[in-house]
C-alpha cells in the first residue's frame, strides 16, 4: 500500500497528531479502511489533495475514538462492540455527490 500523505503533511493538517511511529501506524490503519470506500487509484496516479485531507480527518477520528467511551454493548454487557464508521465529512471528500462544480442556474429544459 502506498502512503496517501507523509507524517509531515499529516501533522500539517493535524497540528495535535501524535508522533511517529504511532502516527504512522494510525494512518496505515485508517487509510486501510479508505481504500475500502474510495474509488481506486489507478497505478501512477497522483493521491488527490482531498484524499489526503480525508485521511487526514479519519486519522484523527480514529485516535478520538481510542480515547472516548461510546461502546455499544451486546447481551448482558458482557462484551462490548466499538462502532467507528466513516464520517460523513470524510465520505463527502472519497465520493462527492457532484465532484463537477456547478455555477449559475440549471436550464430550463421544456
Amino acid at each position: 500500500m502506498t502512503p496517501w500523505a507523509t507524517p509531515e503533511e499529516l501533522q500539517a493538517i493535524w497540528a495535535d497528531a501524535p508522533e511517529s511511529p504511532r502516527l504512522d501506524n494510525l494512518a496505515l490503519a485508517a487509510q486501510e479502511v479508505l481504500e475500502a470506500y474510495a474509488p481506486a487509484l489507478a497505478e501512477g496516479d497522483d493521491v488527490p489533495r482531498r484524499y489526503v485531507e480525508a485521511l487526514a480527518l479519519q486519522c484523527r477520528e480514529v485516535w478520538a475514538a481510542g480515547l472516548r467511551d461510546g461502546d455499544f454493548l451486546i447481551g448482558d454487557a458482557d462484551y462490548a462492540v466499538r462502532l467507528r464508521f466513516v464520517s460523513d465529512a470524510v465520505r463527502g471528500l472519497l465520493r462527492p455527490r457532484n465532484p463537477r462544480p456547478r455555477f449559475g442556474r440549471r436550464p430550463v429544459t421544456t
